[in-house]
């Protein structure tokens, strides 16, 4: 396989013409590069001046600058990749192609997208649709997504209003993200949790209005929260507070009417230094179920 950094598009399309004639793909121009992970390969074909670690997270990327933002984020949250592929200008290789490859890669548990247009749309829809059936896939997508093609591409686009290419997505059967924050957010979760059963969701907090927030927030998602739990006290001593946060937390795990759970945990006396953080993972490492957790204010400073 080629990989191309820059070049113009008379030089792009006889490139490709080179390549195939030797029975190889390009990838690029303007492109991150390859990446893989995969013991057998330990691939480095990118800007990055570092392999990634091992993972089951795939991603792909159009822009070379939002592949190497990704990867970056993932090396911060610890978060291992299978293999990330930069189309850039896809002369030749598109996010088509690394759809199919991440759906023959067994590794791949779960696959993250960055997309900046369509290059064909219906093509797009029934490989996502086909890939996302056996595995998590996650979007997110340009404001310009639909409006123009990015400099130097060599695919068209599809002229559309943001509700089409939403309702494309939709019909594509993707997790739809705001932004690639909020991409990175759902790829670690689905990289390193369980699928949950049903849409069933536990939340326990120690804030009643947070617990309502969770509550309609994830009704607005399309889930069901069937357990509330907002009056968590985890105060007292250290070992109280452990103690107590455990025992509510493996009530919620246990309860059969709850498939995953959330706990979002607020300050509450500044200074203390309860190893919060340690406890909730000696209970969440033997469950089956998946968590996800949010903490806010000197509450991270006190846990581990």
């Amino acid at each position: 396989m080629l990989i191309v950094t820059e070049t113009s598009g008379d030089h792009q399309r006889e490139l490709v013409r080179l390549a195939r004639s030797y029975g190889m793909r390009l990838v690029g121009p303007a492109s991150m590069g390859l990446i893989s992970t995969d013991p057998d390969v330990r691939l480095n074909a990118s800007r990055l001046p570092q392999m990634p670690i091992r993972g089951g997270a795939g991603i792909f990327s159009q822009s070379a600058s939002m592949g190497l933002s990704l990867i970056a984020q993932a090396q911060r949250r610890s978060l291992g990749v299978t293999s990330a592929i930069s189309a850039g200008n896809r002369a030749d290789v598109s996010g088509n192609d690394a759809m199919q490859h991440f759906e023959d890669d067994s590794a791949t548990r779960t696959v993250g997208i960055h997309l900046e247009s369509f290059g064909n749309p219906r093509k797009f829809v029934r490989i996502a649709r086909r890939l996302s059936q056996a595995k998590p896939v996650v979007v997110s997508k340009s404001e310009l997504m639909g409006v123009r093609v990015p400099p130097g591409h060599e695919t068209r686009t599809t002229a559309a209003p943001p509700a089409a290419v939403d309702a494309m997505l939709e019909r594509s059967g993707v997790i739809q993200t705001a932004n690639s924050d909020s991409l990175m957010d759902v790829l670690q979760v689905l990289a390193t949790q369980p699928i949950p059963a049903y849409p069933r969701l536990g939340i326990l907090t120690n804030s009643p209005s947070m617990g309502r927030l969770l509550a309609d927030s994830a009704e607005a998602e399309g889930l069901d929260p069937t357990r509330v739990d907002p009056d968590l006290c985890i105060e007292g001593t250290e070992d109280e507070a452990r103690a107590a946060l455990q025992q509510a937390l493996q009530a919620q795990f246990d309860d059969d009417s709850v498939d995953a759970v959330a706990l979002c945990l607020q300050p509450t006396i500044p200074g203390a230094q309860h190893d919060f953080y340690r406890a909730i993972s000696d209970v969440a490492r033997q469950q089956t179920k998946p968590m996800v957790m949010s903490s806010s204010g000197s509450l991270i400073r006190m846990c581990l």
